[in-house]
């Protein structure tokens, strides 16, 4: 009897328990955000993150859409970091019944530091007018830099003739070849120019030029900017067997000065026997060939302090 009457009291509890428990819980239903389908304005994934701005240019743009442009619309920008406020932003986007997409102008001020990287962060951050369901975002953030680029006198011919100064290689030691470089044919498309690197691989690498011998350096007239795209330099030969070499790199110009002056680094890819050089044999030293020039000069004044040939040993290497 005393074994049935605690099942009765256990089974009493237990079903207590469960109704307090039904009456606690209330099953909710949780609503998702909340958006305008007619709006959803946000910023275009293919606007730069990495503006480049010159002291004729100012200003840039940004490309702002929305899904439905049945009406006008004009909608607030929230400025979430304007750095050293050197932005000059719109308060607002506003787009016309019928538009879709417009653009905003964000200027910078003349008082910049010259090659710093100001932030920039804007959303819109009212739910009314964006739709967190877009593979675009409401928001952008970007950094901005104001390059000091003084133009061109005679446009992209001003890089032809001579290129005066040095190829260096180890530069620390002292370690330079007097520039052989000569550019031609300077269009938009770029400049070719020739004898880049002869000092190194003949007179010190000991290999003869069978072929080649020019590479075309891309311009980028507005900010001051060389690169070289990997591509084909030149075909050498050692004691009867060829080697192919690429070359690739990246600079700057500068017309502020007296002349023309170029800075390039660059890197010879072995495509034969596969190594880099210099930095395969000399990272203690260097990681890349320096060519410092001016072009069109009538002197190396700006470089005299070099010495044009300082002997190193060749380090025993079999090609």
């Amino acid at each position: 009897m005393k074994y049935n009457i605690l099942n009765i009291l256990f089974f009493i509890f237990a079903t207590a328990l469960f109704v307090g428990c039904q009456e606690d819980y209330e099953d909710t239903e949780v609503e998702s955000p909340s958006y305008d389908d007619d709006s959803a304005v946000r910023f275009v994934d293919d606007n730069s993150t990495d503006v480049l701005l010159n002291n004729s240019t100012l200003s840039f743009s940004l490309t702002v859409i929305r899904d439905n442009e049945s009406d006008a619309l004009e909608v607030p920008i929230v400025v979430v970091t304007n750095e050293n406020s050197v932005f000059d932003i719109p308060g607002s986007v506003s787009f016309a019944a019928g538009e879709d997409s417009v653009s905003i102008t964000i200027s910078m001020a003349d008082t910049a530091t010259y090659d710093v990287a100001y932030a920039l962060e804007l959303e819109f951050d009212d739910e009314y007018y964006s739709n967190p369901y877009k593979s675009e975002y409401p928001t952008y953030s970007g950094e901005v830099t104001l390059l000091n680029v003084c133009a061109l006198d005679n446009g992209m011919t001003d890089f032809e003739g001579s290129w005066t100064g040095y190829d260096h290689f180890i530069e620390d030691l002292g370690y330079s070849y007097v520039s052989e470089v000569v550019a031609y044919d300077a269009t938009d498309e770029g400049v070719t120019i020739s004898g880049l690197n002869n000092g190194f691989i003949t007179a010190y690498w000991g290999e003869t030029i069978i072929d080649g011998g020019t590479c075309v350096l891309t311009i980028d007239e507005n900010f001051g900017i060389v690169e070289i795209e990997d591509q084909y330099l030149f075909t050498t030969d050692y004691n009867g067997a060829s080697y192919v070499y690429n070359v690739y790199g990246s600079g700057t110009w500068d017309n502020c000065g007296d002349n023309l002056s170029i800075y390039i680094e660059y890197d010879l890819y072995n495509e034969t026997s596969g190594y880099e050089l210099p930095s395969y044999y000399y990272s203690d030293n260097t990681d890349h060939f320096i060519l410092e020039v001016v072009v069109s000069a009538s002197s190396i004044t700006s470089f005299n302090e070099k010495s044009s040939k300082v002997e190193i040993k060749l380090p025993d290497f079999k090609r």
